[in-house]
């Protein structure tokens, strides 16, 4: 992380709440980006610019993407319930310690869509015998599963979904 450096970088700590440097949680120190780009995100304040000033532009393209969006969709999800395991992820990494209150911004297109269809899987999840329990599931249940509802062109788009859908459920 770059941030603490920069002026500029530091004046947006403040703005969200970041510990100095070095006062990353124990328990987030091995994702050491996670962090700050989960605070970030939580506060609205993702945004190219301000991923670049944290973390520099080749490494906020390279490393950040995937993690930024798992943060958002589950901002906007409303937070990993209780007993989910997106939940016990987050607690065991110490990423929601001295945490701010979620203002993450407003969901895309996109975002709006993914979101309708986390909550599609998960209803079905909750009705379906096969995969009742995921963890116990052969990968042929779950591509069963998803191929019958989306067909098989979107299976690869719907598995992603199908685990976001498992991390955010209880």
């Amino acid at each position: 992380m770059i941030a603490s450096q920069d002026p500029a970088a530091k004046a947006l700590m403040r703005q969200v709440d970041l510990p100095a440097h070095g006062a990353i949680p124990a328990e987030s120190r091995k994702r050491r980006h996670c962090f700050p780009l989960r605070r970030l995100v939580l506060m609205g304040q993702d945004t190219p610019e301000n991923l670049a000033l944290f973390f520099g532009k080749a490494k906020s393209a390279r490393v950040v993407t995937g993690p930024q969006r798992t943060y958002r969709l589950e901002a906007l999800f409303g937070g990993a319930p209780t007993g989910s395991l997106g939940h016990r992820i987050n607690m065991s990494g110490g990423l929601d310690l001295m945490g701010p209150s979620w203002t993450p911004r407003p969901a895309s297109a996109t975002e709006t869509w993914e979101l309708q269809e986390i909550r599609a899987i998960q209803e079905a999840l909750r009705n379906d015998e096969r995969i009742l329990f995921p963890r116990m599931a052969i990968d042929g249940d779950i591509d069963s599963f998803l191929e019958e509802r989306y067909g098989i062109e979107k299976l690869d788009k719907m598995m992603t979904l199908y685990f976001y859908a498992y991390e955010l459920m209880v």
